[in-house]
């Protein structure tokens, strides 16, 4: 599934992983077109909580682009460290990501080096075609909630 282009031509993607250094690992990769996806939301779910909430999140994530990708430890072992969340994120992309936007705005839930930011934003660049001014990427735990459809099927 595709996701929408918002009508200044941004999308928003928002990516998680889930067991945070226990393997198998899973990521989550959650496209959209609306503004307030962009945005913190009001509305934390609880760990605890959240699978009592499956149905709605479930039919607001269908509005959405999202896939997802299993990454095993022999996966870290063989992709540099620096390169691992913009291959992660171009093999997530493949095939939902329009290419007729204008900007590609990607949250990320976590820390990233400087040159994993750049290696990052080059390698969705080349491989989109896209020039570099056009992808901009956000990290660290402040966009947790922000995507929390993406965070919600991996924690």
């Amino acid at each position: 599934m595709g996701c929408i282009i918002s009508s200044d031509g941004i999308v928003y993607g928002g990516l998680d992983e889930s067991n945070h250094g226990n393997f198998p690992e899973f990521f989550s990769l959650v496209l959209s077109g609306y503004l307030d996806d962009s945005k913190k939301s009001k509305h934390k779910i609880s760990k605890a909580k959240k699978y009592s909430k499956i149905n709605l999140i479930l039919s607001e994530v269908r509005k959405r682009g999202h896939t997802f990708l299993q990454v095993r430890k022999g996966d870290y072992e063989r992709i540099f460290k620096n390169q691992l969340i913009g291959k992660i994120t171009v093999s997530l992309s493949k095939d939902f990501l329009p290419l007729e936007l204008d900007k590609f705005e990607l949250f990320i839930d976590g820390k990233l080096s400087n040159t994993e930011k750049i290696y990052t934003r080059d390698l969705l660049a080349e491989v989109y075609n896209f020039s570099k001014k056009q992808v901009q990427i956000k990290c660290g735990s402040k966009f947790y909630y922000s995507w929390q459809f993406s965070c919600f099927y991996l924690h």
